[in-house]
């Protein structure tokens, strides 16, 4: 399941980007969850759930770049991706220091989103998300985010 956070305190725009983001998960046949967050902080405790992270960068109590720093001091790898979506343009510049994944306009967010969507979808989908469990003379191939519980019953060493 690909898991998409949208982060912005227009709480109109947010449900806007939630459709678009609906309509294009739809026609590329992708399997998704989205949430919507009003403020950076609510998101920064919650952040690890996600592969992709649409962030306003203008918000009060706390700005998207400030939570973009935040997820760059605490992630270990590229996941979740950050895209920031902004109307101000002089911002991107500032904005570019937190190493987001891309940007897009709030004045015309149907311009490179399904791109965006697709392209991180694809890359998620490529990180080695399944493990290969050997039995016996053929190997299974589990994808990691159904699993639900694993045991162990016997430690057999390789020869």
């Amino acid at each position: 399941m690909f898991r998409i956070a949208i982060c912005d305190d227009e709480r109109e725009f947010g449900n806007r980007l939630n459709e678009e983001v609906k309509i294009i998960c739809k026609k590329n046949s992708i399997e998704y969850k989205s949430d919507i967050f009003t403020d950076g902080l609510s998101l920064m405790d919650n952040y690890e759930k996600y592969h992709l992270i649409f962030l306003d960068i203008e918000m009060p109590m706390i700005d998207g770049i400030s939570v973009a720093e935040h997820l760059n001091n605490k992630r270990t790898n590229d996941i979740p991706y950050v895209v920031f979506v902004t109307g101000r343009d002089n911002l991107v510049f500032k904005a570019l220091k937190s190493y987001p994944y891309s940007f897009i306009r709030k004045t015309d967010i149907e311009d490179g989103l399904s791109d965006c969507i697709v392209k991180v979808y694809n890359r998620i989908q490529s990180v080695n998300n399944t493990i290969t469990i050997h039995s016996g003379r053929s190997d299974i191939i589990i994808n990691t985010d159904e699993i639900i519980y694993l045991e162990k019953n016997k430690n057999i060493p390789k020869t």
